[in-house]
């Protein structure tokens, strides 16, 4: 499981974890900002919250995962200071509950498809290495 400090944000990403779902999730983000006269923002959906002291990562993971109602077996993580470090923002954007935009840039920083296809095949890198089983999926 991830490593993780008390206070630091952890999210949690549900499936499907490609370039191509990142991109097309980014771009009607962007559309719904831009639908509603606001700057057109790129960014994708994730959970998450900051890891309580003497709380373990799983057990952030399984009460994320429970209040939001992920009943998929895998899940992806990453630190939110991995993602700083990589230049991306993580953003609460309640409601839902715990739900944080991931942002991947806006007009200014990307301008065409290729940049767009560059920013969300890295973040999708920055998830793989966290991916692990879901610790509050139950099989039926």
């Amino acid at each position: 499981m991830l490593e993780a400090t008390a206070g630091e944000l952890i999210l949690v990403r549900f499936s499907p974890m490609n370039t191509n779902k990142f991109i097309e999730q980014a771009t009607d983000h962007a559309d719904y900002c831009g639908s509603q006269g606001e700057e057109r923002v790129f960014a994708v959906s994730t959970f998450g919250d900051n890891l309580g002291e003497g709380e373990s990562v799983e057990a952030l993971v399984t009460r994320v995962c429970q209040e939001v109602g992920c009943g998929g077996p895998r899940i992806w993580l990453v630190n939110g200071s991995t993602l700083s470090r990589e230049g991306y923002d993580a953003v609460l954007s309640e409601p839902p509950p715990r739900h944080h935009d991931v942002i991947m840039g806006n007009e200014q920083t990307i301008q065409d498809v290729e940049a767009l296809a560059e920013r969300a095949e890295t973040l999708v890198g920055l998830f793989v290495p966290g991916r692990e089983r879901n610790p509050a999926w139950k099989r039926n």
